[in-house]
């Protein structure tokens, strides 16, 4: 039998490393131009290069998508795989596991914002800090997709000069998100938790958004996005509103950190009561981690009732449920152990009314604040009515970002009682709104006669120096 003859000319198959050796099941013979050569040397090199190559290749916009279904998919992988390790240590009664897996997929879209139904009832209260895990996955991969600034980008002069690659990537990234979270949405309901479609669509979209301008904005100011728009801004806006956007944002968080301060406090005050409950669960260690996962997940909710019972009009936990400065009337409180650390039913305390003082002082801060950024952005000296209505509309931001917040801690939780948790928000923000304002009011009055206690040592101060030169002045006049 005559051996099989190899090419004896054109280019070689061979690697540098020398000729191909592949095992006896490689052996096989392929023809190929009237040659015969292994089947080996015909298979495709799927080296990390070529897959480089090949991402290079495509269009910008599938990089975007790429990036906003990878988001999603890892933070809720991580979110089921916790529910369902949970499950499997059998803390979560009877259920299945594809209730578990569905379960899973529901927390992660009611980190949304989105609401699911739980009967006759439905749950509609965010876990805003589990909220923090999908939206810094969501920032992270947008961080990768932000083109580097340059000159000679295309831009949309209708859209206040948006580069166009960055808008483009923007909206394939919001896009592919809100379509994973939509499908995770009817996983999810294969499993049996309906979720509401409009809140997954607009819950998504607002956090892949947010994600995206937070990644474009820790890169380059916005002035390199968005020249002609922030350009009208600074034209159009008065500066004295202007002044007001920062401490607005300052002033809110502050309010919210000193409801979370009050929060560790009431726990710490109670924490014996706290850990009887743990005991009551009886849930076993796994069942507690997870349950105290799940009251850490709501602990900016609990700092916006810890704020809004400071504000005034208090909160509530169902209904005929209040706590206020007055009166703590919890009634019936489902089985959570941090509840543990609301105070006692009765009257309390009327010194309790001096928690008043918190959102005034946070209020005189935010004047304080916008009375500085107005110096700064104004060369000219400023009047006391422009640094009282910088002051106030910063108050005024602020109060309508808390009232904001106000609304995204309060909802239903199941079905009766618990149809409505949380705060009434048009009495909070009410509340808010004339705190705020009137520290503002008094630290732009301290402000303003501050000042003008300057400006009179100056002037007084002012002729004792100017004596001498004046007198020159006149001596030069008259030899002239």
């Amino acid at each position: 039998m005559a051996p099989i003859a190899r090419p004896a000319a054109g280019p070689s198959t061979e690697s540098p490393g020398g000729p191909r050796r592949g095992r006896l099941g490689d052996a096989g013979i392929a023809r190929e131009h009237g040659t015969l050569m292994p089947v080996r040397d015909l298979r495709p090199d799927l080296r990390p290069s070529q897959f480089r190559d090949l991402a290079a290749s495509l269009p910008p916009w599938t990089h975007a998508i790429g990036a906003a279904v990878g988001a999603a998919a890892a933070s809720a992988t991580i979110i089921v795989a916790v529910v369902f390790f949970v499950w499997l240590a059998g803390a979560s009664g009877s259920a299945s596991a594809g209730e578990a897996l569905s379960a899973g997929i529901g927390a992660w879209l009611l980190a949304h914002g989105a609401s699911l139904s739980l009967g006759q009832g439905r749950a509609d209260l965010t876990p805003w800090l589990l909220t923090l895990l999908p939206f810094f996955a969501a920032r992270w991969s947008a961080g990768r997709l932000v083109p580097q600034d340059s000159l000679g980008a295309a831009r949309w002069d209708r859209l206040g000069g948006l580069r166009r690659d960055v808008g483009a990537h923007g909206i394939a990234f919001v896009a592919a998100y809100v379509v994973t979270a939509c499908v995770l949405a009817f996983l999810a309901r294969l499993g049996g938790v309906s979720v509401s479609l409009l809140g997954t669509l607009f819950g998504s979209a607002l956090l892949a958004l947010l994600a995206y301008l937070f990644a474009l904005l820790s890169q380059h100011p916005l002035q390199a996005w968005l020249p002609e728009g922030v350009r009208l801004f600074r034209r159009r806006v008065p500066f004295w509103a202007q002044a007001a956007l920062r401490p607005a944002v300052w002033g809110a968080l502050g309010a919210l950190a000193a409801g979370l301060l009050l929060v560790l406090l009431m726990l710490g005050l109670n924490a014996g009561r706290v850990l009887m409950l743990y005991r009551a669960l009886q849930a076993g260690v796994i069942g507690d981690v997870g349950v105290t996962l799940g009251q850490l997940a709501y602990l900016p909710t609990f700092a916006v009732w810890a704020l809004a019972w400071m504000a005034g009009p208090g909160f509530g936990i169902g209904a005929g449920s209040t706590v206020s400065w007055s009166l703590s009337q919890p009634g019936l409180l489902p089985l959570v152990p941090v509840f543990g650390a609301l105070p006692d039913p009765g009257p309390l305390p009327t010194w309790n009314v001096a928690a008043v003082l918190v959102p005034i002082s946070i209020g005189a801060g935010i004047g304080a604040m916008a009375s500085r950024r107005l110096r700064r952005l104004h060369a000219a000296p400023t009047t006391l009515s422009q640094r009282a209505a910088a002051a106030a509309a910063a108050a005024t931001l602020a109060a309508g970002l808390l009232t904001v917040a106000a609304a995204a801690a309060s909802g239903p939780l199941g079905a009766a009682r618990l149809a409505h948790v949380g705060v009434a928000v048009p009495a909070v923000g009410a509340a808010l709104l004339g705190e705020l304002l009137l520290g503002a009011a008094l630290a732009a009055l301290l402000g303003g006669v501050r000042l003008r206690r300057k400006e009179g040592s100056r002037e007084g101060a002012a002729p004792v120096g100017s004596a001498r030169p004046s007198k020159l002045r006149r001596r030069g006049e008259q030899s002239d």
